[in-house]
């Protein structure tokens, strides 16, 4: 059950940075007034943005990058606090549904029993 909960919690908070990102920058370089296919790779990924904002070059290039690095953060926050809600749910879940079992229940016994 471990590697099916570590996969999907991977992909679950793996996505949400990079589409977060992506619908940020997004909205962040469309006032620029850049040409639509540079806006497109400005908010594609943040590797992508370094090379626009060179091939832009001066002023509006600094605010391609302050446009990308303010995506980058708010990206980064949201999937955090995506990470705490899920810690949260598995905290309360873990804690119901363990509230049955028994605090003296000696876990080196039952394996030696199952064992044998």
């Amino acid at each position: 059950m471990q590697p099916v909960g570590t996969t999907l919690g991977a992909a679950v908070l793996g996505g949400i940075p990079a589409s977060w990102y992506t619908r940020a920058a997004s909205a962040g370089t469309d006032v620029l007034d850049l040409p639509a296919d540079l806006l497109d790779r400005a908010s594609s990924a943040p590797a992508e943005v370094l090379i626009v904002a060179g091939e832009v070059g001066g002023g509006t290039g600094g605010l391609v990058l302050k446009a990308a690095k303010e995506a980058f953060t708010e990206a980064a926050l949201v999937t955090g606090i995506a990470g705490a809600g899920v810690m949260v749910v598995a905290a309360i879940w873990a804690l119901v549904t363990l509230q049955s079992v028994s605090s003296n229940l000696d876990l080196a016994e039952e394996h030696e029993h199952q064992l044998h």
